[in-house]
């Protein structure tokens, strides 16, 4: 799926306490940090929502467990990169970095044409 696909946000003020609370109430850690990790991923990439990437993350066993992807527009080539670590940050760069020295910066070069 595309990075960050079903997730929801709301914003509020930081200062508003109250809303904040309500808010606190229906957060989903787990998903929240499956969700950095794959933007994170899409961003190390420089992508945006016209790149063909996709990520998936969830939190398994206190883990964050990434999967991600660069296919060319055609289909022919995709490489899939897949780890899991504790930052989501950090998961989501390294294993763009990792997709870029595969040659995911080749495809995405391709698709700007």
């Amino acid at each position: 799926p595309a990075p960050g696909q079903g997730a929801l946000a709301v914003e509020c003020r930081a200062e508003d306490g109250e809303t904040l609370g309500y808010l606190a109430a229906v957060e989903d850690p787990a998903a929240r940090l499956a969700t950095v990790a794959e933007r994170s991923f899409l961003a190390a990439l420089g992508g945006g929502c016209s790149l063909p990437v996709a990520a998936y993350g969830a939190v398994l066993n206190g883990s964050i467990q990434l999967t991600g992807a660069v296919a060319s527009l055609d289909g022919q080539t995709v490489i899939r990169v897949q780890g899991q670590g504790n930052d989501p940050h950090t998961l989501g760069a390294e294993l763009a970095q990792e997709a870029l020295a595969r040659g995911a910066g080749e495809i995405l070069l391709s698709t700007t044409r």
